[in-house]
Formats: C-alpha cells, sequence, structure tokens
C-alpha cells in the first residue's frame, strides 16, 4: 500500500518531510538486499514486521528507527554489522527499510527531526502516557501518582506524508 494515497492524515506541506521522495519499503534479509542503496546523503527508516499477511490479512510494520545519514548505503550496511543494536533483528528477515535521498544537510537534520518527534510523540500517545506529562513519580510519590485517574486518551498524532 503506497502511503502517500492513504487516508491518514497528511503532514503540513510546508514542513520538509512531506517533501521527500521515499523508496519503497525493502525487505531486508541480508546487507545484499541493500546493493542498490546510494552511497548519497539522505534520512532511512526502519520497520519490523509484526503480522505478516496470512490468508487475505494485511501486512503490519512496526517503525523501529529513523535516521539520517550522510551515506545510506554505508549507513544501512552497519545495521547488519555484530556490533550494531539492530542486529539480531535485521539479520531476522523481518525487517523493512525505505529511504529518501536529502543532500541539502540541513533540510535533512530537519526532516529527521520530525520524523523522530512524530515517532516519540506516537509511542507516548499509544502507551496513554500524555506528551506533556512530567516524569514519572517514586519513591513516597508513588502510590498517591497511580491513585489518579487514567488520562484521556489523545488524537494519534497524523502520520507523515510519504513515509
Amino acid at each position: 500500500m503506497d502511503l502517500r494515497q492513504s487516508s491518514l492524515s497528511p503532514v503540513v506541506p510546508q514542513t520538509p518531510v512531506a517533501r521527500l521522495q521515499w523508496s519503497r519499503w525493502n525487505r531486508c534479509e541480508s546487507s545484499f538486499s541493500l546493493l542498490l542503496v546510494p552511497a548519497r546523503p539522505g534520512i532511512f527508516a526502519v520497520s519490523e514486521e509484526i503480522l505478516a499477511p496470512e490468508a487475505g490479512g494485511k501486512r503490519l510494520l512496526a517503525l523501529l528507527l529513523v535516521s539520517e545519514a550522510a551515506d545510506l548505503a554505508r549507513d544501512l550496511n552497519r545495521l547488519f554489522m555484530p556490533a550494531s543494536p539492530m542486529y539480531e533483528r535485521m539479520a531476522s528477515g523481518r525487517c523493512f527499510i525505505r529511504f529518501a535521498l536529502v543532500d541539502d544537510e540541513d533540510e535533512r537534520r530537519a526532516a529527521a527531526s520530525a520524523l523522530k518527534e512524530w515517532l516519540v510523540e506516537s509511542a507516548e500517545v499509544a502507551a496513554g502516557i500524555p506528551v506533556d506529562s512530567p516524569a514519572p513519580a517514586t519513591g513516597a510519590n508513588t502510590a498517591r501518582a497511580n491513585t489518579t485517574a487514567p488520562p484521556s486518551r489523545e488524537r494519534k498524532p497524523p502520520f507523515p506524508a510519504g513515509l
């Protein structure tokens, strides 16, 4: 499914994220899956398949990582190195990547920051933690913090266009 044509709320057109031309999602079974990734600057997203399409169902991907890179080919290949924290997930064969070429460093940094911010906000909303909540209570304040009513369900942040 091409998310640029989905019914999900788009990002405001002025944002750097809305102008990106993303590649298709590509399954990463090994570093050889990345042979066609250009050695150019850009940003990339890594997701993991958490629900395979079975009996006509839809594939469900969980977004794991959004990052900027001065050299997409080099940085994506590093994910397959044993020293990488993503190594086991990448080697599982359930990961997908997509990337967008962004030559301008300021634009690349702004787009990556916007996507990372969206990712953090989405995780907080999904967990039921208000975005502007203070740090969790500790020690003697824990009991009092647990007796408060659960936070109201906030509206899910819009999905970045094209991702």
